[in-house]
């Protein structure tokens, strides 16, 4: 298991929190789907380098259909490249699109070969597939400006003065 710690993280990630009930009772708190799904974006749009994981992990996020954090990529883009402008959703898409094209499906297949069961599941970690699902999502409207979440109800109705241990929602 591999530890990394961002002493510098972009501005903009949404934190949430789990309260998890059993024998121990503890919450974790860590970033939303949309923030991790925009760390995904930037790091196939800007890491120097191939890791399969990177691409199994947009084949992932993907498959759940959710939106990415289209602010926390920005930011993350200005902090680490700031030359590069990725104004719209559009811009990111269209180059997300491009990347799988550009690498060379043998370094994918390689990095991921050792963690699958099967390793003929290989082949839906494709370019063409990555392709397919991207534009399924953009088609569906998955990527579209998603309004903000309400807040969390509370069990007697009134913000603030819930029944439910902090950070456990229903």
């Amino acid at each position: 298991m591999k530890l990394e710690i961002d002493t510098r993280p972009p501005s903009g990630a949404k934190v949430a929190e789990h309260f998890h009930i059993g024998p121990i009772m503890f919450t974790v708190n860590h970033h939303d789907v949309p923030s991790l799904f925009a760390g995904e974006f930037h790091a196939l749009l800007f890491r120097g380098f191939v890791k399969g994981r990177d691409y199994f992990d947009l084949m992932f996020f993907l498959s759940k259909r959710v939106p990415f954090d289209a602010q926390l990529l920005r930011n993350a883009t200005l902090q680490t490249h700031p030359e590069t402008s990725l104004d719209s959703t559009d811009e990111v898409l269209r180059c997300l699109k491009r990347r799988p094209r550009e690498v060379d499906q043998r370094n994918i297949a390689g990095d991921l070969a050792p963690f699958l069961l099967e390793p003929h599941d290989l082949r839906f970690i494709a370019s063409e597939n990555m392709i397919w699902a991207l534009d399924r999502n953009i088609a569906e409207g998955v990527f579209a400006q998603a309004p903000s979440p309400p807040p969390p109800l509370s069990l007697c109705g009134r913000q603030g003065a819930s029944l439910l241990p902090q950070g456990l929602f229903l």
